[in-house]
């Protein structure tokens, strides 16, 4: 399961560093979620040999001609930085991106697991279950996120449900999410916290995580 932690608005620009692992931001949240650790740079390499053949970094032959037809039906063009960031989800990378506020990192972050699932064989209209765990620091951009996130799974006709937990959540979403959670779920570190500390709430993220392959991007 892919654990999205949007960065301060203050950090400038850059591009995606994989050497940077995830795993050595947040170990806490790894093992509590008993997500292993990152392939190695070898493993990572016969994945993506067993998954992309001799594509590489040709995007035509990956699962971004969706993306392409919503940015283009938008009239927008894609940063480099932004394919560059969905090329290395799809190979099975992990990294940090740090980018200036309103530079289209979270359509980077974002659109790369939403590739990787229509890529996948039985992908359909069933929403999957929880994929994506989007951490960001500031409940204030906690909504905007989830607005950018949801704009994009409607914009390409996705199942996806996007959902969002904070401290401002009311009981009723809060009893919803605890009975099936969405496929991408947007959270504070103080409401993960909270959720965490629930065993039958840590025990269905970590079946997700296991379930998506410990992947974190």
């Amino acid at each position: 399961m892919p654990l999205l932690f949007y960065g301060p608005p203050w950090i400038l620009p850059g591009r995606i560093d994989t050497r940077v692992e995830i795993s050595d931001v947040a170990p806490t949240l790894a093992r509590i979620l008993r997500i292993p650790p990152p392939a190695s740079t070898e493993a990572r390499s016969c994945h993506r040999r067993c998954c992309a053949g001799e594509a590489g970094r040709n995007s035509r032959a990956l699962p971004l001609g969706p993306i392409d037809a919503w940015f283009e039906s938008n009239g927008w063009n894609a940063f480099p930085f932004q394919r560059e960031v969905w090329q290395a989800y799809l190979e099975v990378e992990s990294g940090l991106h740090p980018s200036a506020t309103g530079s289209g990192k979270t359509l980077a972050a974002w659109l790369g697991p939403l590739a990787q699932w229509m890529g996948e064989e039985g992908a359909g209209r069933t929403a999957p279950a929880l994929r994506v765990l989007w951490i960001t620091p500031m409940r204030a951009l906690a909504s905007d996120t989830v607005y950018s996130m949801q704009r994009a799974v409607d914009g390409m006709a996705l199942p996806w449900t996007v959902g969002l937990r904070t401290g401002d959540t009311s009981s009723a979403e809060r009893a919803r999410q605890a009975r099936k959670l969405p496929s991408a779920l947007v959270t504070t570190p103080e409401s993960l916290a909270l959720m965490l500390s629930n065993a039958q709430a840590r025990e269905k993220l970590s079946q997700t995580a296991a379930r998506g392959r410990g992947r974190m991007a």
